[in-house]
């Protein structure tokens, strides 16, 4: 009877990481989205980065993104994020399980939660675009592989967002720096071209339809 109990646990286990993985949006939402996640990554740089936003560093950037992206954005939403009703995107329609899709990433080996760091976020939960920026949209990740060090830029069209993963009293952690800059920076690992071997590539969310 235990074994039968373990069993059907084990299976209810794997059924929810399998459903997980297979709740996406379609394309009309996976353009709203990308919309909502970009004012949001925009907001936490002109207001500097929510005390909602917890985990503050490259990766924690989209996941607070994504994650208040799903989100209906009533008035108390808008409220908590010191946000007017102007200028924002059309609300999204979801089911229950597409806004929970930025709470239920995948981890690896068969677990599922709410924290996943930069290099999980790319081995699990992306997909592989190329290595030539013009290939991103707005709203996809640049990923960088220092070695012992992974980092993730947001694509904004134009520029990138993201956060250094540490923060002081006078600089809050947050950067944006225009295409130019970046393929004229001093630091050639940070260049995003194929003859930087640290510039992994474009990555795009997998539950984004494009």
């Amino acid at each position: 009877m235990m074994i039968r109990l373990l069993a059907a646990c084990c299976w209810l286990v794997c059924a929810l990481a399998t459903a997980a993985q297979t709740v996406t949006l379609d394309a009309e939402q996976s353009t709203l989205f990308r919309s909502w996640f970009m004012r949001i990554a925009e907001e936490q740089l002109r207001q500097g980065p929510s005390p909602r936003w917890y985990q503050q560093d490259c990766a924690g950037l989209v996941r607070f993104a994504a994650n208040e992206a799903l989100k209906p954005h009533d008035t108390s939403w808008l409220r908590s994020n010191g946000l007017s009703n102007r200028f924002l995107p059309p609300e999204m329609t979801l089911t229950p399980q597409q806004r929970q899709l930025a709470q239920r990433w995948d981890q690896g080996n068969g677990n599922i939660g709410p924290y996943v760091n930069a290099i999980k976020l790319i081995q699990y939960n992306s997909r592989f675009i190329g290595r030539d920026v013009n290939q991103a949209l707005p709203g996809d990740m640049l990923f960088f592989d220092q070695g012992d060090d992974q980092h993730l830029m947001v694509w904004m069209g134009r520029y990138v967002i993201y956060h250094t993963g540490s923060a002081t009293h006078a600089d809050n952690g947050m950067r944006a720096v225009s295409l130019q800059q970046l393929m004229t920076w001093n630091d050639t690992r940070w260049i995003p071209n194929d003859s930087n071997p640290n510039f992994i590539g474009v990555y795009r969310l997998n539950f984004l339809a494009r």
